[in-house]
């Protein structure tokens, strides 16, 4: 199934007040995977002198819109002013106590609890127009203010709505307030960009893929949310957003790798190119020159906090914390600066909606979180428990052609060829394929059967005479 058109997505807002700027965002907008074990393989590139192994085969997924709720954001001027004039317009969106409290409520709540986002949840979709899909019955809008929007782009004050900008989006408004706000939103939005792709490759090794590298980003607004660390969230979620959003990653975030690898001081490379999907491999230097340029990008508060758990005070700049930590201890003092930024908003903001939301909707909120969660365990439970199966018949497989290969050499199938074959020879490998890993080559030899253990008390014949 294809990503549901903006078209489609956008007749919501004719309900609506007039906003400046709005996208929608998540599962039910962007394809997703059916499960982890359906993303993109491994992208380890193959080396001179080795042949890749053969994979468990898995059975294949389609990817579809798998959300019942379509989220939106919208972004005003006046957010009391908006939340009084759609009150008026579409009271049932609005919780009764919020109804009772006025339109000032919302906004009053979501700043003093909250991080500056007001969401009505769980509305009908308009019963006058098309859905985007199939399984859309519902949809979602969080209210924010355009200042308080640019300001978490430029400093990652909450990381909320910054966090769900660095991943795909689409956006709905060509109003003429949107184009007047267009130029300092865009740039606000590009600098948040160049933030997380910063704090991605200082969070990966010297060389990764290009898999590993939408992962991690995908990742940064993720990993420290509150209801990551409570358990209540899908526990493949990142993986399977980061397959499902590929040529969007790819497409939003080309100006900023392009712009890194401009830059000497990052010594952000290509090494190579994938076999399995013709992505890039990249390699990255980690000096602390390097490192000091990264940390350079990120906005101020996360390279605060990063200072703190390096141990260089509050104050300190990028520079001495790169002199001060290692390449390892780097990535982990700005992983943790990320967790705290998103543990504390995520916090905030559940407790805001807790508030805001009416009893109902948050008890059936709270039960569809724990149904996708414990649905999440059992599948990844049931996931590898498959890749246990078809690792044991590949490696059977493999243990089967090494021995028709030995008997073969030792009969003298092949003559005198010393061409080299891709063969585990049992234990004398010091490098046997197993799936997903590279195969080594080994050149043949005559005796190269005599390199697996015999059963004593029995001939050689079959592969029931060896032992692994």
């Amino acid at each position: 199934m294809t990503t549901p058109s903006r078209e489609s997505l956008g007749v919501v807002l004719n309900d609506l007040p007039p906003v400046v700027h709005a996208f929608a965002y998540g599962s039910a907008v962007f394809p997703q995977p059916a499960s982890s074990s359906s993303s993109e393989p491994s992208s380890s590139p193959v080396r001179d002198g080795e042949t890749r192994a053969p994979r468990a085969s898995s059975p294949p997924s389609t990817s579809r819109p798998s959300g019942s709720v379509v989220d939106y954001v919208l972004a005003v001027d006046a957010p009391d002013e908006w939340h009084a004039a759609n009150m008026a317009a579409n009271p049932s969106h609005y919780a009764a106590h919020l109804r009772l409290l006025g339109a000032r409520s919302p906004g009053w709540i979501a700043d003093r609890v909250g991080v500056g986002v007001h969401y009505n949840t769980l509305l009908p979709w308009p019963c006058t127009t098309t859905r985007p899909h199939d399984g859309a019955r519902l949809y979602k809008y969080g209210v924010v203010s355009v200042e308080a929007l640019t300001r978490d782009l430029t400093r990652w004050s909450d990381l909320f709505v910054a966090g769900r900008m660095q991943k795909p989006t689409t956006t709905l408004t060509t109003t003429t307030a949107a184009f007047a706000a267009d130029a300092s939103l865009r740039a606000a939005s590009e600098a948040n960009l160049r933030a997380a792709l910063a704090a991605a490759l200082l969070m990966l090794p010297e060389t990764f893929s290009t898999r590993e590298l939408h992962e991690t980003l995908c990742g940064l607004s993720y990993e420290g949310d509150v209801r990551t660390a409570f358990g209540a969230e899908d526990v493949g979620k990142i993986p399977r957003v980061a397959a499902g959003s590929r040529a969007g990653l790819r497409e939003m975030y080309a100006d900023a790798i392009a712009r890194f690898r401009s830059n000497p001081a990052i010594g952000l490379t290509a090494v190579g190119t994938s076999v399995d999907r013709g992505d890039c491999d990249w390699g990255q230097d980690k000096s602390a020159a390097a490192r000091s340029a990264l940390l350079e990008t990120l906005p101020r508060k996360a390279l605060a906090l990063a200072a703190v758990s390096a141990g260089a005070g509050a104050e300190a700049a990028a520079a001495a914390i790169a002199s001060r930590a290692s390449p390892e201890r780097t990535r982990d003092v700005v992983r943790r600066a990320i967790d705290a930024i998103v543990f504390r908003s995520s916090a905030r903001q559940l407790m805001s909606g807790i508030l805001s939301t009416s009893p109902r909707k948050s008890l059936t909120y709270a039960l569809g979180k724990a149904v996708k969660s414990v649905a999440s365990r059992a599948r990844v439970g049931r996931e590898e428990a498959a890749s246990r199966a078809a690792s044991a018949r590949a490696r059977v497989g493999l243990f089967r052609l090494d021995i028709i290969l030995s008997r073969s050499y030792s009969h003298g199938s092949f003559g005198k060829s010393n061409s080299a074959l891709p063969v585990c020879f049992l234990e004398r490998t010091t490098r046997c394929a197993r799936p997903g890993q590279d195969a080594r080559v080994i050149p043949p030899t005559r005796d190269s059967h005599r390199g697996a253990r015999p059963i004593p008390g029995r001939p050689l014949r079959d592969s029931a005479d060896y032992r692994i």
